[in-house]
C-alpha cells in the first residue's frame, strides 16, 4: 500500500508497460515498478524517519515548555510592577488629601475672629486668606451669606459664582467644609475652598441640629478662589515616573483635571464621573481604555478621603511594560534560534534523503502529465489517492487537491448514483462508463480556476460539452479493480474525454427538437409534450388547454421589409408567448408565422385569461431592428415600430368522471384549435379568441378523435 506521506506524489522508477484502448487505461505489466518502491523499502524509510521525527517533537516540546515558563514570569513581573505602581498612587493620593484637607481652612477661619456684629472688622479680616493653608495663592476671597449674596470681597467688585460651586456650597451651609470641583474664571481653571462661619455642629447624615427654621444656619461662608500651583509643581516634579507617555494628575468630582503632570491637561475631563462615583478611598482601582491613538492605556484612580478628589497615574500600557516585555522576547527569541538551529539539522538530513526520491517521482510525473487521460486511483469510500497531472489541462484543476478528497464530489451530481453502483460492484476486468460529466475548473474546496493550466476549448460549442449544466465536462470512464495488486491496493479509474463528440450529439438533438429561429420547440417536440399532458390529465382529472396563434399582419411587414425583418418579428413574439406562460406551460413555433401554446391544468376561466394575456404580448409595438454598423445618426432618427396582431383558436381537453379522456386526442386537439383559430381570422383583427366546443363522449374508455 501507499504510505500516507507518498499519497500525493507517488513515486518510483520509470513508467509502467501500459495497455492503451480507448480510455487509455493503464494496466498490466508490474505496476509495484511504476507506483513506488517495494514494500520492505518503505519500511527502511519509516524506521529512519521515526528517531528524527521524536527528536523534532522533544525539541519543540521543550523549547514550548520554555516558552511558558517565560510567559508565567513575564506575568508575574508586570503584576509586581503594576502593584508598585498603585501603591504610589495611593500613597500619593493620601498625602495630597491630608495636605488639601479643606478642615486645616475651617480651623484659620475660626481664629480668625469673624464678628457677628462688625461688618468692617471681616472685611479687614479677608488679607489673612491670600494665601491657602497648602501655600496657593487666592485668586479671589469673599464672604458670602447663606443666600449666596456677597458681603465682602477681595478683589473688591470679584464676583463669585454661586451656582459653580455644586454641593461643596450646600456641604457649607450644612456647617461642612469642602472643595468645589474646578470651573473657569476669567480663563483660568480655579478651585473653590469654603468654609462655614458661625454654623452648629453637624448632627447626623451631615445635617444641621435644630430647626429647619435657619437660623441654626451658619451666619457666613468664607470663599476662597485658587489655583492648585503647589499640585502642579508637584505632579511635574513627579513627572512620568519613568514610564514614558502618561503621568500623574488630581480629578475633582467631573473628573476634570486640577492639576496635572501635563499642563495642557489641565481643564480636560479625564474620566467619566460615573466611574469615579463608585471610587473608595483606601481602595485604587485600574482599568484599561483606548487613547486617542487608538493604542491601550493603563489607568490608575485613587480617592482622597477627605477633599473627595480623585489622583490618578495614566501611561500607554505598552510603554508601562515595554522594558520587561522587550527583555522576554529577547529571550524568546534566542530560545526559538536553537530551537531552529536543532530542526535545520534534522530537516537538511531529510532533505538530503528524499532528493532521490524527487527526482524518481518527478520523472513519473511528467511521464503521467503527459498523458492526454485523466488518471485516478482510488481506495475505501472511493477516496481519491492519485490523480494525474493531465487534470490541470482537461479539468484546469490541480491534481494535488483532489488528494483525500471523494471521487463522487468530482462527478455531477446526476451521475453519482450510477458511477457509484459501478465502481462498488466491480467485475473482472474492465467496466466502462459512457458519458458522464466531471466537474471542470473548480477545485472541490470551491477555488478558482487555474487559469492559464485550466482547459482549453477549441470551439464555443465544444465549452458546451456540459449540455444542461456549466462546470462540467463529458468523458467516459474505465475502471479496474486492482485492490489485489501490491502497492495499488485500489481501483484505477482511466478518464477519457469525449466532450467533442457529446456537443455534436447534443446539437444535433438541440436542432431536431427545436425551431432555429426562435428557439421554441418545434411542432413533434410539441405534440410529444401534448401527448404526455393529455395521459396525465386522463389519470388526475385535470384539463388541458391547447391555444393555435397565428400571426396578422405579419405578411405586409415580410414583404416590405425583407425577411431580416420578418425573421426579427417572429423571434419577438416567441419570446413574449414564453415569457406570459407559466414554468410548466409550453409554447411553440409550428412554422410560418404559426405557433402553438400549450397551458397544463387549465379551466375555461383561466383558458380565456391566458388568451387574453397572449393576445396582448403579440399587439404589442415592436421595434424596428437596428441595422448593422448603424452610428449616433441611426439612433437619433426617429423609431419605427410594427405592429401584428394574433388570431387565436383555443381547444380544452375533456376528462370523463371516471378519469378517462374522453374529448379530443392530441391530433384531434390541434386539429380543433387550428379551425377555431379559423373561425378567430374570419370575425377579424381585434375579435378575441374563439373556442372550440366541447366534443361529445365518445363510448368506451380511451380517447376519441375527431376529423
Amino acid at each position: 500500500m501507499l504510505s500516507p506521506k507518498r499519497q500525493k506524489h507517488p513515486h518510483g522508477p520509470a513508467g509502467p508497460r501500459a495497455r492503451r484502448g480507448r480510455g487509455g487505461r493503464l494496466g498490466g505489466g508490474n505496476r509495484s515498478c511504476w507506483w513506488g518502491q517495494n514494500r520492505s523499502r518503505r519500511q527502511g524509510r519509516l524506521a529512519t524517519a521515526v528517531p528524527l521525527v521524536t527528536g523534532a517533537v522533544l525539541a519543540v516540546l521543550l523549547a514550548l515548555a520554555a516558552l511558558l515558563v517565560g510567559r508565567w514570569q513575564l506575568g508575574h513581573a508586570e503584576h509586581e510592577r503594576l502593584a508598585n505602581r498603585v501603591g504610589l498612587v495611593q500613597s500619593i493620593a493620601d498625602y495630597r488629601s491630608r495636605t488639601d484637607d479643606p478642615r486645616v481652612l475651617q480651623a484659620m477661619v475660626e481664629g480668625a475672629g469673624f464678628s457677628p456684629t462688625d461688618a468692617a472688622r471681616d472685611a479687614g479680616l479677608l488679607p489673612v486668606f491670600d494665601l491657602t493653608p497648602t501655600g496657593n495663592p487666592t485668586v479671589a476671597v469673599a464672604l458670602m451669606d447663606p443666600s449666596g449674596r456677597a458681603i465682602a470681597v477681595r478683589p473688591t467688585g470679584t464676583s463669585i459664582p454661586v451656582d459653580q460651586l455644586g454641593p461643596a456650597w450646600r456641604d457649607a451651609l450644612g456647617g461642612r467644609p469642602g472643595w468645589s470641583s474646578a470651573f473657569d474664571v476669567d480663563g483660568q481653571e480655579v478651585r473653590a475652598a469654603l468654609a462655614p462661619i458661625g454654623a452648629s455642629t453637624p448632627g447626623a447624615g451631615g445635617a444641621t441640629t435644630g430647626s429647619a427654621t435657619g437660623e441654626n444656619r451658619p451666619r457666613a461662608v468664607l470663599v476662597a478662589l485658587s489655583i492648585d500651583t503647589a499640585g502642579q509643581r508637584f505632579q511635574e516634579r513627579l513627572g512620568v515616573l519613568g514610564t514614558g507617555a502618561g503621568g500623574l494628575s488630581q480629578l475633582d468630582r467631573d473628573g476634570v483635571a486640577i492639576s496635572s503632570w501635563a499642563p495642557a491637561e489641565v481643564g480636560r475631563r479625564h474620566v467619566d464621573p460615573a466611574r469615579l462615583a463608585g471610587l473608595r478611598p483606601g481602595h485604587a482601582e485600574v482599568w484599561q481604555t483606548r487613547g486617542a491613538d487608538g493604542h491601550e492605556r493603563t489607568v490608575i484612580a485613587a480617592a482622597q478621603r477627605a477633599t473627595g478628589y480623585v489622583t490618578t497615574f495614566e501611561a500607554s500600557t505598552q510603554q508601562l511594560y515595554g522594558d520587561l516585555r522587550a527583555q522576554q522576547a529577547s529571550r524568546d527569541r534566542a530560545l526559538v534560534g536553537v530551537l531552529g538551529g536543532s530542526v535545520l539539522g534534522l530537516v537538511l538530513f531529510g532533505v538530503l534523503r528524499e532528493l532521490g526520491v524527487r527526482r524518481a517521482r518527478a520523472r513519473l510525473y511528467d511521464l503521467l502529465g503527459n498523458t492526454h487521460d485523466v488518471i485516478v486511483l482510488v481506495r475505501d469510500g472511493l477516496t481519491v489517492v492519485f490523480m494525474s497531472p493531465s487534470a490541470r489541462r482537461l479539468l484546469g484543476q490541480a491534481d494535488v487537491e483532489w488528494v483525500d478528497q471523494p471521487l463522487l464530489d468530482l462527478v455531477h451530481p446526476d451521475d453519482r448514483e450510477r458511477v457509484a453502483a459501478a465502481l462498488t460492484r466491480l467485475p473482472p476486468g474492465e467496466t466502462t462508463l459512457a458519458d458522464v460529466r466531471l466537474r471542470a475548473g473548480t477545485a472541490p474546496n470551491g477555488a478558482a480556476p487555474l487559469g492559464d493550466a485550466g482547459p482549453r476549448w477549441d470551439t464555443e460549442a465544444d465549452a458546451g460539452a456540459a449540455a444542461d449544466v456549466a462546470g462540467f465536462r463529458w468523458f467516459d470512464l474505465t475502471a479496474v479493480d486492482e485492490r489485489g495488486t501490491p502497492d495499488l491496493d485500489g481501483v484505477v479509474i482511466t478518464c477519457h474525454e469525449v466532450g467533442e463528440r457529446k456537443a455534436l450529439q447534443d446539437r444535433l438533438s438541440h436542432q431536431a427538437r427545436h425551431d432555429p429561429l426562435t428557439g421554441l420547440p418545434n411542432r413533434a417536440t410539441f405534440l410529444t409534450h401534448l401527448v404526455g399532458a393529455l395521459t396525465t390529465s386522463a389519470a388526475d382529472g385535470t384539463r388541458n388547454a391547447l391555444f393555435f396563434i397565428d400571426l396578422d399582419g405579419f405578411k405586409p411587414i415580410n414583404d416590405r421589409h425583407g425577411h431580416d425583418v420578418g425573421d426579427h418579428v417572429l423571434r419577438v413574439v416567441g419570446r413574449r408567448l414564453a415569457a406570459v406562460l407559466g414554468a410548466n406551460d409550453l409554447a411553440s413555433r409550428f412554422g410560418g408565422d404559426e405557433f402553438g401554446v400549450l397551458v397544463r391544468e387549465a379551466e375555461p376561466a383561466t383558458a380565456r385569461l391566458v388568451a387574453d394575456r397572449l393576445a396582448a404580448a403579440v399587439a404589442a409595438p415592436i421595434g424596428m431592428p437596428k441595422p448593422d454598423g448603424a452610428g449616433a445618426a441611426a439612433s437619433t432618427a426617429p423609431a419605427e415600430h410594427l405592429r401584428v396582431s394574433a388570431s387565436i383558436g383555443v381547444a380544452l381537453s375533456t376528462p370523463s368522471a371516471g378519469g378517462c379522456q374522453t374529448g379530443y386526442d392530441a391530433n384531434a386537439l390541434l386539429r380543433a384549435a387550428d379551425q377555431a383559430m379559423y373561425e378567430a381570422k374570419r370575425a377579424g383583427p381585434g375579435a378575441g379568441a374563439v373556442f372550440a366546443p366541447d366534443p361529445a363522449p365518445a363510448p368506451g374508455a380511451g380517447a376519441a378523435g375527431r376529423d
